[in-house]
């Protein structure tokens, strides 16, 4: 299909839904312009009944019918709002929401992660809202006002064949001319769409980072940067805008000069005694009705092209397929044993941003990546402790990127339980994976809520016996204390309420409450003062017994009692055992170690 219709085909399947509800809207409004038509009509007859001396009944009765017209007109208007309150609007909105919703998370972690966020929110919400707006102007406005034209054109063809041509040649020629104008102008509106979603990636940024902009003294530079950016962004659109107001002066040249011919043809048609006054009127108000209804559409075309350029951006986000294919009959493992093994796997990370405000940005940024892992191969048994260890960017978390299936090897095959991943129910697995990061996010929501959430649907048969010993395990209850309402007390916005190391204490006790087969742990005390940090190693040890445990760690104090050490270098496992042996074999482990101050 022509990529120049492909949005346009992505809102007719979004729209499908509510295909009966639209032709019942559709059919009401034809029928309120038909008789909005009769008004002009019967007001003529009036006239000309006047003009002729008719019997004053048949004048009353032509004033009266004038009268039930107006009272239905209104009456169908009526109808049509109710109809609309219940069968359409909210819904629409309701369901443009689930299916963007649907669409975001069925998008792999590794796409959201190449996803600049800011951008991603700045299309959505226009987006979203740009479509729900056009769908209600077409099918309130446009629609409408081109079924009016359309039956006002052939109703005066039919009652003056030279009227209804003057006007048909005019509306069809204002119509080509819009056309021509969206052609030549659409360039430069993407360029400027695109300007404006940079200009609120930044603009999101700052409000999000704004203690950080304080506690470094930068308001005076963020906002001279914001003003520069919103300076560009203006002079784009009076760039683009202004030149396309004076193109549009061409077509209200043309409904202006359509009105004058008309007007023109009907003063001499009863100059010459062929027009009674009365058709006149009818000739000029349906005239002047369909070319001011034609001309309230070109006002609203600046509009129009403008949520159409948000409205394909968020159509590119719907027509995104996930990078992760999920099996049609995948393997369910209803209760993991926990055996992990990389064989051979090697990859580099994708550019898998979903919204491209700058393609050659993604393409050069594409360019610069290094392999993360390179060969790597290693088993790990059920219910054994590992550790991955190396300098930053040696490849530690992308292991469990991909073990949690952010993404797919480049080569090489990850297996779970001798399954290979890539034919496991994802789902499931990921809910018997219990996975603490280094920055630990959180919802603006109570502790409760925040712990439990990785409970799939099973948080009310959790009692507060559970909630007390993951407390005490995570450590939780060293500052539970003096939260206002305990475990229903609300946390903030990512947990803002509470210091780094509580939060991280938190994601401990999320992990914990699962009860998970597999454990992974990405620098989670790394947050933590000493005295906690000794406290939640005690309490991860036991709580790890019985189950495999994953320990991405920078500080080797956390990993010397593990079974197993792999020490990565450069995307490779150079060396691996435990800690005693390694601090005799392995020189790139002992100038971690002693980098660090442990003991040997």
């Amino acid at each position: 299909m022509n990529k120049r219709f492909v949005p346009a085909r992505k809102a007719w399947e979004l729209f499908q839904p509510f295909r009966k509800q639209i032709g019942v809207v559709l059919v009401l409004l034809a029928s309120i312009q038909v008789i909005s038509l009769l008004s002009p009509y019967l007001f003529g007859k009036v006239l000309n009944a006047i003009q002729e001396h008719q019997q004053p009944d048949d004048i009353i009765m032509l004033i009266g019918l004038t009268f039930l017209m107006w009272v239905f007109h209104v009456r169908l208007h009526h109808m049509k709002d109710i109809y609309e309150l219940r069968r359409v609007d909210f819904l629409v909105w309701s369901h443009l929401t689930e299916e963007t919703m649907s669409k975001i998370l069925g998008l792999s972690i590794g796409q959201h992660r190449s996803q600049n966020s800011g951008i991603t929110h700045s299309v959505i919400s226009k987006g979203q809202s740009s479509l729900e707006q056009m769908t209600f102007l077409l099918l309130y406005t446009i629609l409408p006002v081109l079924v009016y034209v359309l039956i006002t054109v052939v109703l005066l063809l039919s009652f003056n064949l030279q009227a209804g041509m003057i006007v048909f040649a005019g509306t069809a020629g204002y119509c080509w001319l819009t056309l021509r104008n969206n052609r030549r102008f659409w360039p430069g509106i993407k360029s400027n769409l695109d300007l404006g979603h940079k200009n609120s990636k930044f603009y999101t940024e700052i409000l999000r980072n704004t203690p950080l902009v304080q506690t470094n003294s930068q308001e005076k530079r963020v906002q001279g940067e914001q003003n520069e950016r919103n300076q560009e962004l203006v002079k784009s659109s009076q760039d683009i805008w202004i030149p396309f107001n004076i193109a549009a002066w061409n077509k209200h040249l043309l409904i202006i000069l359509t009105r004058f011919a008309v007007l023109s043809l009907g003063a001499y048609l009863v100059y010459k005694h062929n027009y009674r006054y009365g058709d006149f009127v009818i000739t000029w108000l349906w005239a002047n009705q369909a070319t001011g209804e034609i001309g309230n559409i070109g006002r609203l075309q600046r509009e129009w092209l403008r949520l159409w350029g948000e409205a394909r951006k968020y159509f590119a986000i719907l027509d995104v397929e996930p990078a992760i294919k999920i099996d049609r009959n995948p393997v369910r493992i209803e209760k993991l044993e926990g055996r992990v093994e990389f064989r051979n796997v090697s990859f580099t990370y994708p550019n898998q941003r979903y919204v491209e405000v700058d393609d050659d940005e993604g393409q050069e940024e594409q360019k610069k990546r290094l392999p993360a892992l390179v060969d790597v191969s290693f088993k790990i048994e059920p219910g054994e402790r590992v550790a991955f260890v190396g300098e930053s960017g040696a490849g530690k978390s992308t292991i469990v990127n991909l073990l949690l299936r952010g993404y797919d090897p480049d080569t090489g095959e990850i297996r779970v339980d001798d399954c290979d991943l890539r034919l496991v129910d994802l789902q499931l697995f990921r809910r018997q994976v219990g996975l603490v990061e280094q920055n630990v996010v959180l919802f603006d929501n109570t502790l409760r809520y925040n712990t439990l959430f990785g409970l799939n649907g099973q948080a009310a048969s959790v009692t507060e016996m559970d909630l007390e010993r993951v407390s005490h395990e995570a450590r939780i209850d060293g500052f539970s204390h003096r939260l206002t309402n305990g475990w229903d007390t609300p946390i903030g916005e990512n947990g803002l309420k509470l210091s780094g190391g509580e939060r991280q204490r938190v994601g401990i006790a999320r992990a914990l409450i699962k009860n998970s087969r597999i454990l992974i742990l990405d620098e989670a005390t790394s947050n933590i003062d000493a005295k906690n940090e000794r406290l939640i190693k005690e309490a991860v040890h036991n709580a790890s017994i019985g189950r495999t445990t994953i320990i991405i760690a920078h500080r080797l104090s956390t990993v010397r009692d593990v079974d197993k050490i792999f020490v990565m270098d450069k995307g490779k496992i150079v060396d691996e055992g435990r800690h005693e042996i390694l601090c005799e074999t392995c020189g790139i482990y002992r100038e971690l170690v002693e980098s660090q101050l442990v003991p040997l």
